[in-house]
């Protein structure tokens, strides 16, 4: 028989404990009209989007006596300060430094729960103790979002209730959307337009009266990609080897489909790789690994759950799952992390925990199997990932090591300069893992070594790739489209809304991501001389921010947005000066230029060392009114007090490019040749 939760069932949201957890929201809802013509000394009105809003405001004067409005989204945010309606942002009601705190205490207590999991549904099938699988500490990253997503609301509930002592709290009601499968929410993730505080305040013990107001639906809705693409993935997926030749060819076309066919009819001259999820550095590395010998041909797979999910799983074992998932349930251990006070949050995480042991339990049983498979049938001599975010991923390296195949993975994205406690479980879960450089190496060296993962600094070939790049095709259509001004390319991040954690101070608040885009786009808009290309995140998980509808709004004309019509790096050779208000790894790919940077700190704060490295070469701020000021200045004069040298690389070559000769491919390639000779 399949998995206990099939995929329809998990496409369709599967009515897992609706019931259960909907009784106590309904509960509230019979109440849902005594808050109207009802005289209060003080009630909280908690809105989360523009269509609360824009519903809160026609039902306003309904609401005798103090009426305070609090805004939990930026989305309100602009909704709200666009009707002139007065307002506080819920960070106004508590501690950063204590809220971050709480996330990184959460960390053990996540893997302490990890623990408990794992011995209920190792004690229940024991096959998955003999193989060293451990669903629950292989979805750790999913797990901290999850805990993270009910715990820092619940903090933030309490100090506002605290704070103001209010004779009731009014939120609207919440809809329940799908996740797993689900594009929106993957794995464990909540979707973005699922309301956790609406939940959270259904649970039994807040001592205050909790009135839920009928549901109001966002009024834009998200986009899906393209399904044909996704149904030729899955059939892809059942040839590996096919499926690297597809991926080459729709990332370089014709030319990466030949160079692929000769690599297919080659694959045999080489030793082979397994490359498990996306590739990244890996990808752009193959010339190289051909010079040593290695096939550039990979034998890969895909890390999404989509296809994972239908496993065949015995009925035996899949009884035995749901015995262990009712053994944890009676577990006063594994309960009490679900209690925050007097209220019992469990029924907010509860359908989650149990997809987890039942539904994640054998999709990691049957991608260590179907690994096991192609390892045994193709030599390989190397497994290869970037990160190990996901279970199956997890699951995948597992069955290597248990094969004797060296894991190696690669670094994808920007870390080593901030406080990142998430990278251990992410990444240092191999046998040796590739670093972008020494800066990189020595911030992670106490962990890795506690781990038993070796830690080499090789670069990035995917950065390297940028320093003489020229304009793209998308590119040069963005600037036929432009007034022949010099640009200046701004480029924030998403906001992290229900799939906000904890992992590098300060907290992030999305709320203060919106107050920073308004700040810096009411200074560069006053500049007409330059054109203002706004670059926001591609990924449509996240709601894209109403930072266009500003700009609208204050008639600015010299603003052009860029969502997901290119990417940022697309851009780096039109643009004549870079604001970037989150120093992820659009910094790296800034810093291979020689045009000014402004970069904003606020939002993530820099080590000491690697700041002083920075400052070398872009102008960095860690108060948003100094950046504003700085920004003004520069762009009204062409001229700062700060001397920089464009051409500085330090920084770069410590956490990004490894060496500032290149040839990070060509030492990728002959390391990985070395592992695997041993």
């Amino acid at each position: 028989m399949q998995s206990i939760y099939s995929a329809e069932e998990i496409i369709n949201g599967g009515k897992i404990i609706e019931d259960e957890v909907g009784a106590s929201l309904r509960m509230h809802k019979k109440n849902s009209g005594k808050v109207m013509n009802t005289r209060f000394k003080k009630a909280i009105i908690l809105l989360e989007h523009e269509g609360q809003v824009k519903n809160c405001s026609k039902r306003l004067k309904e609401i005798k006596g103090r009426k305070l409005i609090v805004a939990l989204s930026p989305f309100a945010m602009y909704e709200l300060e666009k009707r002139g309606l007065s307002y506080e942002p819920i960070e106004d009601y508590y501690s950063s430094k204590e809220l971050y705190k709480l996330g990184i205490n959460n960390y053990k207590k996540v893997e302490n729960l990890c623990d408990i999991i794992d011995t209920h549904i190792q004690n229940a099938c024991p096959t998955t103790a003999e193989l060293s699988i451990r669903p629950a500490l292989f979805s750790f990253y999913y797990l901290k979002i999850v805990y993270d997503a009910a715990t820092i609301r619940l903090y933030q509930l309490s100090k506002l209730i605290d704070a103001e002592n209010p004779d009731v709290l009014c939120i609207y009601d919440g809809k329940r959307y799908p996740f797993g499968i689900s594009e929106m929410a993957p794995y464990l993730f909540y979707d973005n337009r699922e309301s956790i505080y609406a939940r959270l305040l259904a649970c039994e013990g807040w001592g205050i009266p909790v009135t839920v107001l009928p549901h109001v639906p966002y009024l834009e809705s998200p986009d899906v990609q393209n399904t044909s693409k996704k149904k030729m993935a899955r059939r892809l997926q059942r040839y590996p080897e096919l499926y690297d030749l597809a991926v080459e060819a729709h990332k370089r076309g014709w030319r990466g489909l030949l160079d692929g066919l000769k690599n297919y009819l080659r694959a045999g001259k080489g030793a082979r790789l397994f490359l498990f999820g996306t590739g990244y550095n890996w990808d752009d590395c193959r010339e190289e690994l051909k010079s040593v010998g290695i096939s550039p041909l990979f034998i890969r797979m895909r890390d999404n759950l989509e296809y994972w999910v239908n496993a065949d799983f015995p009925d035996k074992d899949a009884s035995v799952l749901s015995e262990a998932w009712k053994g944890l349930q009676a577990d006063d251990s594994f309960r009490k992390f679900f209690t925050w006070g007097r209220v019992d949050f469990f029924p907010v995480v509860e359908e989650r925990l149990r997809f987890l042991v039942e539904g994640l339990t054998p999709v990691c049983l049957n991608t260590y199997e179907k690994t096991a498979e192609v390892l045994k049938k193709i030599k390989v001599k190397a497994f290869l990932a970037s990160t190990f975010a996901n279970p199956t991923t997890r699951s995948a390296a597992q069955a290597a090591r248990n094969s004797k195949v060296p894991v190696v993975t690669w670094q994808h994205g920007s870390y080593g300069y901030v406080d990142q406690p998430m990278i251990p479980y992410n990444d240092l879960n191999s046998d040796v893992h590739f670093v972008f450089g020494e800066g990189v190496a020595d911030k992670y060296t106490k962990p890795a070594r506690r781990l038993g993962t070796r830690l080499i600094s090789i670069g990035s070939p995917s950065l390297e790739t940028l320093f003489q790049m020229q304009p793209p095709d998308k590119a040069k259509k963005i600037i036929k489209s432009l007034p022949k001004k010099k640009i200046v390319l701004y480029v924030s991040t998403n906001f992290y809304q229900n799939n906000l954690y904890i992992s590098f101070p300060p907290p992030f608040s999305d709320n203060d991501l919106w107050r920073t885009q308004q700040a810096v786009l009411d200074v560069l808009a006053k500049h007409h001389n330059y054109t203002v290309v706004v670059k926001t995140h591609p990924t449509h998980i996240y709601r894209d921010s109403p930072i266009r509808l500003y700009a609208e709004g204050k008639k600015f004309k010299n603003c052009q947005f860029i969502r997901d019509e290119c990417d940022f790096t697309d851009l780096l050779p039109i643009a004549d000066m870079f604001v970037i208000d989150f120093p992820s790894t659009t910094l790296l790919q800034a810093l291979t230029t020689s045009k000014p940077i402004f970069v904003y700190t606020g939002h993530l704060y820099i080590d000491a060392q690697a700041q002083k490295l920075l400052e070398r070469r872009a102008f960095c701020y860690r108060e948003l009114k100094e950046l504003a000021n700085a920004l003004d200045k520069y762009l009204s004069t062409g001229r700062i007090e700060k001397r920089l040298d464009m051409n500085d690389r330090k920084f770069l070559k410590a956490y990004g490019t490894s060496s500032l000769e290149g040839g990070s491919g060509a030492r990728a390639a002959k390391m990985l040749r070395k592992i695997m000779l041993r």
